[in-house]
């Protein structure tokens, strides 16, 4: 388990931002009825996207996001809690989108995101958003006060029609940036906190 981390004073500012940011649009996207959601990303989903894009002459991004180690951080947590992070987690990325963006659970831990109309020039504005509401959510530790669940999102992008026209270039490029992501350094080990502070909740 790596994402246990001791919140240290010099950044407490920028926490608390990334924590107001988090709530917001976790309140934001529980008011949001209308956003595209389905089970997982099929192909048939990403060729006919692919071509209406082609159509009307309009980009395409596409983004995969992974929660690094999340096997383990669901085990330290409980699957009960595991759960309703997951939940919780899709509302907060949600709340960072538009109401055209597509966003789709893969597997556990792992979302695909289908954003219609955007440049791969705007893909890193919305990586930077995503980062930042995922960087600012946290989950009580197991025992409910020492420790905080820092998560620690992988994010690989493509996009029409730099990175080709088909559904079948768009996920080649996709999976090659994720699994460069993937051998980027990852945040430092796990710090046990000797005394009890207030928990940093979402309040939306």
């Amino acid at each position: 388990m790596k994402w246990f981390q001791k919140p240290q004073e010099e950044g407490r500012r920028g926490e608390a931002t990334s924590q107001l940011y988090a709530a917001t649009v976790l309140a934001a996207a529980r008011l949001l009825a209308t956003l595209h959601k389905t089970a997982s990303l099929s192909g048939s989903l990403l060729e006919r996207e692919c071509s209406r894009s082609q159509e009307l002459g309009h980009p395409l991004t596409l983004l995969q996001l992974e929660l690094a180690d999340w096997s383990s951080a669901a085990q330290s947590i409980g699957e009960a809690r595991a759960t309703q992070t997951l939940e919780e987690l899709e509302l907060v990325l949600h709340g960072t989108l538009r109401n055209t963006d597509i966003l789709l659970t893969e597997t556990k831990g792992s979302f695909t995101i289908l954003l219609p109309g955007t440049t791969a020039q705007d893909a890193p504005t919305v990586i930077r958003n995503l980062r930042q509401a995922i960087h600012g959510y946290r989950i009580l530790g197991p025992d409910g006060t020492a420790f905080f669940l820092r998560l620690h999102p992988w994010i690989g992008s493509a996009s029409l029609p730099e990175d080709g026209s088909s559904a079948e270039a768009l996920t080649q490029a996709l999976h090659q940036r994720l699994e460069a992501q993937k051998q980027l350094p990852t945040p430092p080990p796990d710090e046990v906190l000797t005394e009890k502070i207030p928990p940093l909740r979402l309040v939306a």
